[in-house]
């Protein structure tokens, strides 16, 4: 009797099972369906956490400038009596850093920013655009988070440069537009005060001037990812998404 009921019952199991042959191709499908989806997934995880840390690096910056100004007054009465470029930028350096969460200063000397392997967006050289490296008069620092950026005074403009490096010293592509951002502030009353991403200090951050410099190159996209929460610029081709949507201030996202 056990015998008998046994048999019916392994048969059952037997044709409900898979063969083996079965489930090697339900295997092989999943691994296609990972193969074609884990390289965006990884890729948008990417983009949402670098426009994390450029937004965070935003605000701790703002936050500093503010309190040093709520101590030391107006930024455009800092300088009053400076007019060496390396007493301006060791006194904003100072200034603002004394807000922060600092965890190594380099001075003018190597060790906590390096931007001579910087890339442009596009993936050639960006040697003339290596702006930190070739000045003297300039102060680095890495952050407790390892970040790193580097303070300068723009000769041709009466404002303060932050190179900002959000992967760290020698770490990261070292390209524009990916791990390289860039703010900046006027320091002598002539434009508005704030500290702002590159780009939005422009008087006219145009489309024209969005595609030339940060669609190719990777610059000014710094205000490209506070204003619009992304790195889509990053996907396009010949300015547009893979949708072929054209990417612009309307259709700011390839979503």
């Amino acid at each position: 009797m056990k015998t008998e009921t046994i048999k019916p019952l392994k048969s059952r199991l037997t044709n409900l099972a898979f063969t083996l042959a079965e489930t090697l191709i339900v295997i092989g499908i999943i691994g296609v369906v990972a193969a074609l989806t884990l390289p965006n997934l990884n890729h948008a995880t990417g983009d949402k956490e670098t426009v994390t840390k450029v937004k965070k690096i935003y605000s701790s910056y703002v936050d500093a400038f503010d309190r040093a100004q709520a101590i030391y007054g107006p930024v455009d009465e800092w300088f009053t009596n400076d007019t060496d470029e390396s007493e301006i930028v060791a006194k904003f350096a100072s200034r603002i850093s004394e807000f922060m969460k600092v965890s190594k200063s380099c001075g003018n000397a190597a060790g906590c920013y390096d931007d001579s392997r910087a890339k442009f967006l596009d993936g050639s050289s960006a040697s003339s655009f290596a702006i930190c490296n070739t000045y003297t008069n300039r102060q680095t620092f890495v952050l407790a988070d390892g970040l790193s950026f580097c303070v300068i005074k723009d000769r041709a403009e009466s404002r303060i440069l932050l190179y900002t490096d959000i992967d760290g010293v020698k770490k990261g592509k070292s390209q524009w537009g990916y791990d390289l951002f860039n703010f900046m502030v006027y320091i002598d009353g002539s434009k508005s005060g704030d500290l702002k991403p590159c780009g939005l200090h422009l008087d006219d951050f145009s489309e024209e001037y969005v595609k030339s410099e940060c669609f190719t190159k990777g610059l000014v996209c710094t205000s490209w990812v506070t204003q619009f929460g992304n790195m889509d610029y990053t996907k396009i081709k010949d300015g547009k998404c893979p949708d072929g949507k054209e990417l612009n201030f309307n259709h700011n996202s390839c979503n």
